[in-house]
């Protein structure tokens, strides 16, 4: 009897630290609604699958360049370009991928399938009537690689910063496939890594002290933590070589960026594309790890600029 008494004594005071310990990492204190979204930055545009924060820099209201941020951060990553490509002539968009940044949080399994149809919704919903170009991210790569090759007709040239091909399946990502294991754990551990992730994402941490409270902002709104915890579960193990070989028989323009010292995607997995992407323009940025265009601006806005205009 006594060992049944504190067999339920442990399992109560193990259920109230669990479940203390989950309201304590539970960050999503707020709501994006009309009224939140009043007082945020930027503009928002109505889609079928939910609200898309976005901002268009340049003269020209219809862009002809088109940023797609990767799999956690949100499009403050692609700051440096942004600027840079409005000051030399085109009309850039950025915008969050749905469960990112300020745009909503559908429902979903966050396949690729998602962010596809969300880029063409938000070009028609721009009124976006003439082929642009698209810049993709680690996951974003992924992302503007499915467009092309869904609706060809509607890209002219193709820039991949570190893109994702194989998507790791590590043991250690196991328990997040677990019903109910998973979506605790996706407040307590994973949103934390991925927060706390800058020193395994680019060359030199201490450079970026701004990177904690801008990626932190996504984080405080409803439903981050679930559209993580979708979106690992579906990657964990898919292979998109097949989607970057049929990029290359389209016969597209494409320039490739790698970091060297990338650790999330290594460098080595470039040969993945250069092997189906005939003649794509390869630079390998030194000193940057993950995110090149945010580490290296000049240089990677640079040549990107020249291979935009050439």
């Amino acid at each position: 009897m006594k060992i049944i008494k504190t067999f339920f004594a442990i399992t109560i005071v193990l259920t109230i630290s669990l479940t203390a310990l989950y309201l304590f990492m539970d960050r999503e204190a707020l709501t994006l609604n009309k009224q939140t979204r009043a007082s945020l930055p930027g503009e928002f545009i109505e889609l079928d699958k939910g609200v898309v924060h976005y901002e268009i820099k340049g003269e020209n209201r219809k862009p002809n360049v088109i940023l797609v941020h990767g799999f956690s951060a949100s499009s403050f990553v692609w700051e440096p370009t942004f600027g840079a490509l409005a000051d030399s002539g085109f009309s850039v968009l950025r915008f969050d991928l749905y469960g990112r940044g300020l745009s909503d949080r559908p429902d979903s399994d966050y396949a690729m399938t998602l962010y596809v149809e969300q880029l063409k919704a938000l070009m028609d919903g721009l009124d976006v009537d003439e082929p642009v170009n698209i810049v993709g991210l680690a996951m974003g790569g992924a992302v503007v690689t499915h467009f092309t090759n869904r609706y060809p007709e509607l890209v002219n040239k193709l820039i991949l910063i570190d893109p994702l091909v194989v998507a790791p399946n590590k043991p250690e990502a196991e328990p997040l496939k677990k019903p109910l294991l998973g979506e605790y754990l996706s407040k307590v551990v994973l949103v934390t890594k991925l927060r706390k992730g800058l020193e395994g994402l680019v060359y030199d941490a201490n450079l970026y002290p701004e990177w904690d409270a801008k990626f932190d902002e996504q984080t405080h709104y409803e439903g981050y933590a679930k559209a993580m915890l979708a979106s690992v579960r579906y990657l964990m193990g898919k292979d998109f070589t097949a989607e970057y070989r049929k990029l290359g028989e389209l016969g597209k323009p494409v320039q490739l960026f790698w970091g060297k010292n990338d650790k999330m995607i290594p460098i080595e997995d470039s040969k993945l594309i250069t092997d189906v992407v005939p003649d794509v323009e390869f630079h390998a940025i030194e000193k940057a790890g993950h995110v090149p265009n945010y580490e290296q601006p000049q240089e990677v806005n640079q040549k990107m600029i020249q291979f935009l205009k050439g």
